[in-house]
């Protein structure tokens, strides 16, 4: 029986047998989505990543299972995208290794639903600086959703936002594939402390615009980054001991000034 359209749950131009090369200069960098049920903001994700000048690209979607009008979005755009597909997966992180099996890039960057690249040029830019002495190409980031400003990332003391670093794909050969476990929010962060001793380079234009209302900004976040921190001997037990002491007031402090700065602006 020939399968519905409107029950279609996998596409884009690999289907078709359509691949992209491999061995060709500039490197072939995959892009991967995430998202689930992210109808209101998975088109202007696309768009931005369509929009980008690099030509050597492939551009995959997974999409775990959404009930909203995700579908309707993927399917809209089947023939621009190199592949998607729609299944019930454990989570963020369990997506994200689909993705990675399925890449045929040498180099990959996550631009998850409701992000987009900075501007159209920032793929182009950004492989300029790739090299035989580089790993992870990495940038500030411009974040926006509860309010708009640009956070300063930095090696050094591990403040990577995912979506504005680019990253070889053999990297996964080394260090595994992301953690999967349930309530586990940083799974990305244990991975950038795995490859810390790699070939880190940190370009001067921003590479994703990001909504700062995601998984990153719950609470359980700090306390499991310090549990890595721990680990990885990256911050000092008092250090820690500190952070943990005082970020409760920290917190409060936050919700405080921005219900006052809300009350002046709002007359």
């Amino acid at each position: 029986m020939v399968q519905q359209v409107s029950e279609k749950r996998e596409g884009g131009l690999r289907c078709a047998g359509h691949l992209p090369e491999t061995s060709s200069a500039p490197p072939l960098v995959t892009v991967i989505t995430v998202v689930r049920n992210g109808e209101a903001s998975l088109e202007r994700t696309i768009t931005s990543v369509l929009r980008q000048t690099y030509g050597n690209k492939e551009y995959l979607i997974l999409d775990g299972a959404s009930t909203d009008g995700t579908l309707s979005i993927l399917r809209a755009y089947d023939q621009q995208l190199d592949y998607w597909t729609s299944k019930a997966d454990k989570g963020v992180y369990d997506a994200m290794n689909r993705g990675i099996h399925l890449a045929r890039g040498t180099w990959l960057i996550f631009i998850n639903a409701g992000d987009e690249f900075f501007d159209e040029e920032t793929l182009a830019k950004t492989a300029q600086l790739m090299s035989d002495d580089v790993d992870l190409l990495y940038s500030d980031t411009w974040f926006h959703g509860t309010r708009s400003r640009l956070i300063q990332c930095d090696r050094q003391s591990m403040r990577i936002i995912h979506q504005s670093l680019l990253y070889r794909k053999s990297l996964h050969d080394e260090a595994g594939n992301y953690l999967v476990f349930r309530g586990v929010t940083i799974s990305d962060y244990i991975f950038f402390n795995l490859v810390a001793d790699h070939r880190w380079k940190k370009v001067g234009h921003v590479i994703a615009r990001c909504d700062d209302r995601g998984i990153s900004s719950h609470s359980r976040t700090l306390y499991q980054k310090l549990a890595v921190d721990l680990i990885f001997q990256t911050k000092g037990r008092l250090n820690v001991a500190l952070i943990l002491l005082l970020y409760p007031f920290y917190k409060v402090s936050k919700i405080l000034y921005w219900r006052m700065r809300s009350k002046i602006s709002s007359g």
